[in-house]
């Protein structure tokens, strides 16, 4: 996925290291999360964190090797379900330079107006980054802060996602400009608060609940072709290219950065020869859709969040029952990711990839499926 031109040059970054007495996972200030993130940041390499907590529920004694010690907290700004084990891998593959970028914090403290002045939600994130990874890099060194920014934030989270959205293309523009002209990134964010799963996204990385073993998507991929988003595309004044594209240069409709497709940027259109006449809005859009869902205890299994690189070869059921299977035969995360990947690479995909995988329920890995009790509307257009 993405734009044809791109840069080969990988941006490096120098991460500092944490002083002897300090935890890399104590989190103090807003100063010392943002250098927390920075020492987690993944570059080709997996992140495998096991939080110790005090309780474990009965059936996790089966996989007690490799995901010990997970409890449900009994904190009421919490999810229902805590997750007590994640996972997240990115691979360059056979491309020349890696743009995905993940993300993954299962306590991220939000400021609000309670006693204890903060809530805890669990943020899951992937971008799939196209033409450089200046955007894909930016949201991931940035989000956590922006959302952290918004005023009562959580008490319309649906609403403070769509304002997050709009704050990171307006930052990007900012901040890069012509720069980012054609430079862009997918964005898909999967919220745990409460009992709420909610899940924003732009572009085609996708994010699919395992409930019951059934897989359920939380997101649609924004694609030129798709009726919704041929009707917005077309309305704006713009056409599906060949090869399911926006005017016969980009795979996606939605996403971060990619200003020459926007309004302000309007002129670049004619540059790049699509067509004469201005349009009335911009061609790849950066609103988010957003989904939310009401958890179920019993059935909530896992979720993967993971960009095109997967799902162009593996669609959500078979990486549901790939993971599933795993997880009941207590292989390790690590080698779970791993073996996804490989999955996809032994179907020809080419592509970066990016995944997430967070365990929700250890109990419900070795339910059965409930018949009628897994049913999911699709998800919406109208955003």
């Amino acid at each position: 996925m993405g734009i044809c031109n791109s840069s080969n040059a990988e941006s490096k970054q120098i991460i500092p290291k944490p002083k002897k007495s300090e935890s890399p996972f104590t989190i103090i200030d807003a100063q010392q999360q943002k250098l927390k993130r920075e020492r987690e940041r993944i570059r080709g390499s997996v992140i495998l964190k096991e939080v110790q907590k005090q309780i474990e529920p009965e059936s996790l004694k089966k996989l007690e090797k490799n995901y010990a010690n997970i409890e449900y907290s009994p904190d009421d700004n919490s999810p229902i379900f805590v997750p007590g084990c994640y996972g997240a891998l990115q691979r360059r593959n056979l491309k020349s330079y890696m743009q995905d970028r993940v993300f993954a914090n299962e306590r991220l403290l939000i400021p609000t107006d309670t006693p204890s002045g903060a809530e805890k939600i669990g943020l899951y994130a992937v971008y799939d980054g196209h033409g450089g990874d200046i955007v894909a890099q930016y949201l991931e060194d940035n989000v956590p802060d922006l959302l952290c920014a918004i005023p009562k934030c959580l008490d319309d989270l649906p609403s403070s996602l769509k304002t997050l959205y709009d704050t990171v293309d307006a930052n990007l523009f900012e901040k890069y400009g012509k720069e980012a002209d054609a430079e862009g990134s997918t964005s898909t964010i999967v919220i745990l608060h409460k009992d709420k799963i909610h899940c924003a996204w732009v572009g085609d990385s996708r994010a699919v609940l395992s409930r019951g073993g059934v897989a359920k998507d939380l997101s649609y991929d924004h694609k030129p072709n798709s009726p919704p988003e041929r009707e917005r595309l077309e309305r704006a004044g713009g056409w599906v290219g060949d090869g399911n594209t926006v005017c016969n240069i980009i795979a996606v409709s939605r996403a971060m950065g990619d200003f020459m497709f926007k309004q302000h940027k309007n002129d670049h259109l004619t540059q790049l020869k699509c067509r004469k006449e201005q349009f009335s809005e911009d061609l790849v859009s950066g609103k988010c859709e957003v989904r939310t869902l009401d958890a179920n205890r019993e059935l909530d299994q896992f979720l993967i969040i993971a960009s095109d690189g997967i799902w162009d070869e593996i669609n959500g059921q078979e990486a549901v029952n790939f993971v599933l299977e795993s997880l009941r035969n207590g292989v390790k995360m690590e080698k779970i990711l791993e073996d996804l990947f490989q999955q996809a690479v032994d179907l020809k995909s080419k592509d970066n990839c990016g995944i997430v995988i967070v365990i929700l329920n250890p109990d419900a890995i070795f339910c059965e499926p409930r018949n009628n009790e897994n049913k999911l509307e699709p998800p919406a257009t109208d955003s």
